[in-house]
């Protein structure tokens, strides 16, 4: 059989690293992504990806050593503490690479900086935001322009996926009533002495008075650090905030908190405020001959479980695997439908049992 011809939306960590992972098996890829370059924006803060999931799929991909060039084993440390920095759990870092259940940390621009340079230059298609699917599986980009002839699409757009929108017009993230400051501090070592030493190069997760913050070191030696809390509204960033702006009402929701928290606020050089959003717990969507979903299209969740961008690389190593196993012998669209089809069964139990265990 031809090899098959796969169009992949949007070129995260996901949709790149099941594009690495079909390139390598002889598939035919192309990645469309909205966005403009790599450097289009700030790409988030750090992730740690575990061993059954995202680790397995790097390794899968072939990407091992390159990940442990960038791997922070230290990383691993982490405390939970109240705003008093009064330690309720600690763990230390573990330096070892080979052992069960490790989860090294990685910054996420770099995770995607490695995924980009694994994949032939012209497989991506930056600035092809797409508009819709039709009824024909015609893609449809914002700049009037169109591809189709795929065998499959697959939509790794994220959490408000175009793609999502053909397969179920009625499957919507629903706002979680949680916002979100995110602070970028450079140079945490020199900046704020006492917060390096507190998130000791990994991180620390506190919680106290509706409010719930986490400081994470970066690779660069940066800090990366949010304040959630509830909202009833998914508007209340608009207008757009100054950074002073964001200072001063992050730290009046920090009153009565320890230096070491406030300071990585005060003195912090960036920031984004954002609301959260999940699909609803359970959700699946009605199976569509050609087009399929991967990572926060199929199942976006709050970040507070750390499970999101290792679910979505287990979702690409399994759709992968399945599309791989069609180009082994002789075979037909149907035998690809019913990959898929097992697949999406397995992506949406996967689904079900980290959404409950929560």
């Amino acid at each position: 059989m031809p090899p098959l011809k796969v169009a992949i939306i949007g070129a995260g960590p996901v949709g790149c690293i099941l594009a690495r992972l079909l390139f390598r098996g002889g598939v035919d890829v192309i990645v469309f992504e909205g966005e403009a370059s790599f450097n289009f924006r700030d790409q988030g803060g750090t992730l740690d990806l575990h061993t059954t999931t995202g680790l397995l799929a790097m390794k899968e991909a072939d990407l091992w050593q390159e990940f442990l060039e960038h791997a922070r084993y230290e990383g691993q440390s982490m405390v939970i503490a109240d705003k008093h920095c009064k330690a309720y759990l600690k763990r230390a870092p573990s330096g070892a690479a080979d052992k069960l259940e490790e989860r090294p940390e990685i910054d996420r621009v770099t995770l995607r900086r490695i995924l980009l340079e694994s994949l032939p230059a012209d497989m991506i298609k930056w600035g092809h935001r797409l508009a819709e699917v039709d009824d024909n599986k015609v893609l449809h980009f914002m700049d009037g322009t169109t591809a189709d002839g795929f065998d499959l699409i697959v939509g790794a757009d994220g959490a408000w996926s175009k793609v999502r929108d053909f397969l179920d017009p009625h499957l919507k993230p629903q706002f979680a009533q949680v916002g979100m400051f995110a602070f970028k501090t450079e140079n945490l070592k020199d900046t704020i002495p006492d917060a390096y030493r507190f998130v000791n190069h990994g991180s620390v997760f506190s919680h106290a008075d509706g409010i719930r913050t986490s400081m994470q070191e970066l690779g660069d030696g940066g800090l990366s650090m949010s304040v959630a809390f509830v909202t009833d509204s998914d508007k209340w960033m608009d207008p757009a905030w100054t950074l002073e702006e964001a200072q001063q009402e992050a730290l009046k929701k920090l009153d009565g908190w320890a230096s070491v928290y406030t300071e990585g606020i005060a003195k912090s050089e960036s920031f984004m405020a954002r609301s959260l959003y999940q699909l609803p717990v359970g959700s699946s969507w009605v199976h569509r001959e050609g087009v399929t979903l991967a990572g926060d299209s199929a199942h976006l969740m709050t970040p507070f479980a750390g499970e999101g961008v290792n679910i979505g690389m287990e979702d690409a190593r399994i759709l992968a695997t399945r599309i791989l196993d069609v180009t082994k012998g002789d075979s037909n669209m149907t035998t690809l439908n019913e990959q898929v089809q097992v697949y999406e069964k397995l992506v949406c139990q996967g689904q079900n049992d980290t959404e409950t265990d929560r």
